[in-house]
């Protein structure tokens, strides 16, 4: 394995240490509303920003793989959509799927979302 691989490996796993952190506030700020110790409004501000930063987390990831093991990263005013579609492709000797058919829907969902 070469070192940009070793490197890209190190950059995705603390991605990943950061997204389960934000997983985490999703958890609890969902338990604390469930609780009745929040109101909606403030709930529903945290879980947008929290669905934003994991989203982001995840589209830093894609970009980092787009650009160092696939060699290019989409442009124009539809990357974001054209970004998920690329780790939707198997890249025959280069990488396998970096998403399934199900995962992509869902990151549509809430790139829409997002956006």
């Amino acid at each position: 394995m070469t070192v940009k691989y070793v490197v890209l490996a190190e950059e995705i796993a603390d991605e990943i240490k950061k997204l389960k952190q934000v997983l985490e506030r999703i958890k609890k700020n969902l338990s604390t509303l469930e609780k009745g110790k929040v109101e909606n409004a403030v709930y529903i501000d945290s879980l947008a920003l929290n669905l934003h930063s994991f989203y982001t987390g995840l589209e830093n990831i894609f970009e980092n793989i787009a650009s160092k093991v696939d060699g290019e990263i989409p442009s124009g005013e539809s990357w974001h959509t054209n970004l998920l579609l690329q780790m939707n492709t198997l890249l025959k000797d280069i990488r396998p799927k970096v998403i399934s058919d199900k995962i992509l829907g869902d990151l549509r969902d809430l790139l829409t979302f997002r956006h």
